[in-house]
């Protein structure tokens, strides 16, 4: 559903920022992430390929913004000052703040809901439900459907991981009934692996060869893409 021209215009708009660098093959044209382009987008491939979250998270911060209201990696706004974040290491309470820890068993619905905003949970519950259907079709699919389903996956999945913080399976998930995205993510991207990587080693229309093998890298996104998820 991406008209050529679109594309096109995008990626000259990359290339002349800087982000993308762009060379000749025959009629075609291939496309690489610059030096910088590589740096800027360093974080979010982190964020994007990260691996599933460990379930069962019951060690909880709850604290009382202070003067220097800059909350840990992955805490959620409750309101009037109030922030929730899963406890461990690197997410120490902040200077200043008044924080209790302890484990959390349950939550109610509505205390949970005050953390997650209902457009989050609404995408969050939209997302799970295209994860498991593409990853149930993989199989299914040529070559280049199976390439066009993990972009658009991987599109729909960076704008929910870029936008709202991590969602750990534990208290909060399990207040409102919201899957594990990440997993079905995760999974629906390693059944579209055979068919999309079969697109890309087969050399294109136009002179432009096949792309070259991916880094040792890429085996590593969602925590391993060989073995199975834990």
């Amino acid at each position: 559903g991406v008209e050529a021209g679109a594309t096109r215009t995008a990626l000259s708009r990359l290339a002349g920022d800087g982000w993308l660098s762009r060379a000749r093959e025959g009629r075609a044209s291939r496309y690489g992430l610059t030096a910088r382009g590589r740096e800027e987008f360093a974080p979010a491939t982190r964020a994007i390929y990260a691996p599933p979250l460990t379930p069962g998270a019951r060690a909880w911060v709850m604290a009382l913004a202070g003067p220097v209201a800059v909350p840990p990696e992955r805490a959620r706004p409750l309101g009037s000052g109030l922030w929730l974040w899963p406890d461990g290491p690197g997410r120490d309470v902040p200077p200043g703040w008044l924080a209790l820890q302890g484990d959390i068993c349950g939550l109610t619905p509505e205390a949970a809901a005050l953390a997650v905003p209902e457009a989050e949970a609404e995408a969050r519950r939209g997302l799970a439900v295209e994860a498991h259907a593409l990853g149930a079709r993989a199989a299914a699919l040529d070559p280049l459907a199976a390439m066009a389903g993990r972009v658009l996956l991987i599109h729909r999945w960076r704008r929910l991981v870029l936008r709202y913080p991590g969602l750990p399976p534990g208290p909060l998930a399990d207040a409102l009934g919201l899957p594990d995205c990440r997993a079905l993510v995760a999974a629906a991207y390693r059944a579209l692996l055979p068919g999309s990587e079969a697109w890309l080693d087969t050399p294109l229309p136009g002179g432009a060869k096949a792309m070259p093998p991916p880094a040792p890298a890429f085996g590593m996104r969602f925590g391993g893409l060989r073995a199975p998820l834990s």
